[in-house]
């Protein structure tokens, strides 16, 4: 029999799913960092609005999935700015000034933020996937793909046959485009 592969948010949708959810949090841990940061959170609340942020997706995601409310970038990067601004109203108990529209004034990802974005989320992934492959596959596969070495030089170097690497190269691409699905759409 087959296997289909699933996307990381297919899995989501099933809040019982505890590889997808934690290689999901591994995945986007950093990047909302990065977001809390730039909206001046302090670094000692940071990881209970992340948490927070976490509580509403796990509830909220198997509802995006049904409805497949345009890019999950843009949703998640919307769900997040609702909490921290909720988040930074509960801790200040008035309203928030005018300082957060500077830099998250509009709903929506600039082609700026969307390219750092995609470059984040393909490096990120990189990084975990290179964990979960053995180090010839990897390192065959980053060869092949990313130094543009020819197949049977890389196979000489890791002794290895010459289709192992192409076989290295398509597993591990396989797993890069099944973990990109929905994320990068």
């Amino acid at each position: 029999m087959l296997h289909t592969p699933v996307s990381l948010l297919d899995k989501l949708a099933n809040p019982q799913a505890e590889e997808a959810w934690h290689r999901f949090v591994d995945l986007y841990t950093p990047l909302l960092y990065h977001w809390a940061q730039k909206m001046s959170i302090p670094a000692s609340d940071i990881s209970d609005l992340i948490q927070d942020v976490y509580v509403h997706l796990l509830k909220e995601l198997p509802e995006f999935q049904l409805s497949r409310r345009g890019h999950f970038h843009g949703w998640l990067h919307a769900v997040f700015r609702n909490k921290a601004l909720e988040w930074l109203r509960k801790r200040h108990k008035h309203p928030i000034n005018g300082q957060l529209s500077d830099v998250y004034g509009s709903e929506s990802l600039s082609a700026l933020e969307e390219l750092e974005y995609r470059k984040y989320l393909t490096e990120r992934i990189m990084q975990i996937l290179k964990d979960s492959f053995p180090e010839t596959t990897w390192k065959a596969c980053w060869e092949s793909v990313v130094a543009n070495r020819p197949a049977d030089q890389i196979a000489t170097e890791l002794g290895i046959t010459t289709n192992m690497v192409y076989l290295a190269k398509s597993r591990v691409l396989r797993q890069l485009r099944e973990d990109l699905t929905g994320l990068l759409d």
